[in-house]
């Protein structure tokens, strides 16, 4: 494998390491606003909420529920993600 200095790099980790930050902070909040909106779906029932097209609505919402809950998860992940290699790219720097 060949030797990579940090100036041949063209991603700073210090930018990787700000994404990662605000990607975070920005899951945080996706999270809170996924969980009220799953939190109304949820309580509503035939009696707020009825007719054909409120059904086909929450049969609809049921169906993505699971992949929109995984969204906050999903971002956190990626923001990890960028943290370690902003942090590989700093051992790339201080080994070379």
């Amino acid at each position: 494998m060949a030797e990579v200095s940090i100036s041949e790099i063209l991603v700073k980790p210090t930018t990787l390491k700000k994404a990662a930050s605000e990607l975070a902070e920005k899951a945080r909040r996706i999270k809170l606003a996924v969980g009220a909106v799953d939190h109304i779906m949820q309580e509503m029932g035939p009696v707020q909420f009825e007719g054909r097209r409120a059904t086909a609505l929450l049969t609809r919402y049921r169906n993505v529920r699971e992949s929109v809950m995984g969204w906050p998860a999903l971002i956190t992940h990626f923001s990890r993600d960028l943290e370690t290699t902003a942090h590989l790219f700093e051992l790339a720097d201080h080994s070379g």
